[in-house]
């Protein structure tokens, strides 16, 4: 402990230092102390607010995204000392492993399940508040303050739950956003850009009994397409021969290529199948 805490201290001295004998390597590493001095050191740390909410966390990890040492394309992944101290924290608060899924999806907006799906930058970012208002951080998960009602759902707890929802009926995020721009005539990139009137009826039952053959026919069309697409690329004359020799294959008789299972669509994408399968697709008799 007291070699860590001399070298943060050391560490936190050399920034100050600036770019000067390449001590410009230790400025990524802000976060990642034990001390809540190493969060305090940067005139361009994210501002606490005196009301910490899962939000306050939320904000405080796309304010972290923005700093010049995160890579946008391709973020690092969480350190084993940071998961340590996150861990920490969830499991001093006494959440089971179901709220903490929840509320790890809530605050990084995505699909993870633990603190080793997390980037570095969103631990950085969690661990500001941790580091500088632990108490505040803590109040969080009292009674008063986490009312599961609806009237208290913002945006992101309906992503959360539309995430699962797609991974109830097995359906990719992308077909459902092609879908909706499709039908909406919209230009719809993430979940994140889904109007939250409609994300309130895109979580319900009703809209899922009633779409989702739709937005899975259409998610199936575009992949026929891509199929087509793969044949011409492997010469195949014939769409027949694709289809007849999965008819032999699986003893089925299909009799046109969306007839074949999502899963057997996808899988003529695939290189290896080619490798393995071509000559004899290229010799089935079509007619």
């Amino acid at each position: 402990a007291i070699k860590s805490a001399v070298s943060d201290g050391i560490k936190r001295a050399l920034r100050a230092w600036g770019d000067q004998f390449g001590l410009r390597l230790y400025e990524h590493d802000i976060n990642e102390s034990t001390s809540s001095q190493d969060n305090t050191s940067s005139d361009n740390e994210f501002e606490i607010p005196d009301n910490v909410t899962k939000d306050t966390i939320r904000e405080s990890i796309k304010f972290a995204y923005n700093r010049p040492w995160v890579d946008q394309e391709n973020p690092e992944s969480i350190t084993d000392k940071q998961r340590g101290k996150i861990k920490g924290f969830l499991s001093n608060i006494n959440l089971s492993d179901e709220e903490q899924h929840k509320f790890l999806q809530k605050i990084t907006g995505r699909s993870i399940d633990s603190t080793t799906d997390m980037y570095k930058y969103e631990a950085n970012g969690f661990l500001h508040l941790l580091f500088n208002a632990n108490d505040k951080l803590k109040s969080i998960f009292n009674n008063n303050n986490n009312s599961s009602n609806d009237e208290d759902k913002n945006e992101m707890d309906y992503i959360v739950e539309l995430s699962e929802k797609l991974d109830e009926h097995d359906i990719k995020k992308q077909a459902l956003l092609d879908w909706l721009n499709e039908k909406a005539d919209t230009e719809i990139d993430t979940l994140d850009d889904i109007p939250k009137a409609w994300l309130e009826r895109m979580i319900g039952d009703g809209f899922w009994n009633k779409n989702k053959d739709d937005i899975m026919r259409s998610d199936k069309e575009k992949l026929v397409k891509r199929v087509k697409d793969k044949l011409d690329d492997k010469d195949i004359e014939y769409e027949a021969q694709l289809y007849k020799w999965y008819s032999e294959q699986e003893d089925e008789d299909y009799e046109k290529l969306s007839d074949l299972e999502t899963g057997q669509l996808k899988q003529v994408l695939e290189e290896e199948f080619w490798e393995e399968n071509y000559k004899e697709i290229d010799e089935v008799v079509p007619f």
